[in-house]
């Protein structure tokens, strides 16, 4: 956005806009996964915001950036609402459904404070 310099107004919004988009999809992603099946949902919305992680590169001035949001904010949106179905209907008995749940929301959380030997401690943090 402007070069690194954004606009101070607009930085102040952007979680808010991403996440009044996110709210939209997230109420939409469950009736279309009810009519198209949870894989069939899921697969165009994670295919959507793995490109749109890619386009945030090219979004270099405000209009740019605030249609991104939206646009992400959308796409995000449902991708984690549909995750938690996905891990469900996986699932081969009803007694599994808390297990790959745990085990699958654990290992993102995990793998962010391993200790690795660019980060050092395993702490989390960047320093």
């Amino acid at each position: 956005m402007e070069a690194n310099n954004p606009n101070p107004t607009l930085v102040t919004y952007c979680l808010a806009i991403i996440n009044s988009t996110a709210f939209l999809s997230r109420v939409s992603s469950g009736a279309l996964a009810d009519r198209f099946g949870v894989l069939n949902t899921a697969i165009p919305f994670t295919a959507c915001t793995g490109i749109l992680c890619f386009a945030m590169l090219g979004a270099t001035n405000t209009p740019g950036a605030v249609i991104w949001m939206l646009l992400y904010g959308f796409a995000n949106g449902a991708f984690v609402t549909i995750l938690s179905p996905i891990l469900m209907s996986l699932a081969k008995d009803v007694s599994e459904i808390g297990l790959s749940l745990s085990q699958a929301l654990l290992a993102p959380t995990y793998a962010d404070h391993s200790p690795t030997a660019e980060r050092g401690s395993g702490t989390g943090s960047s320093s």
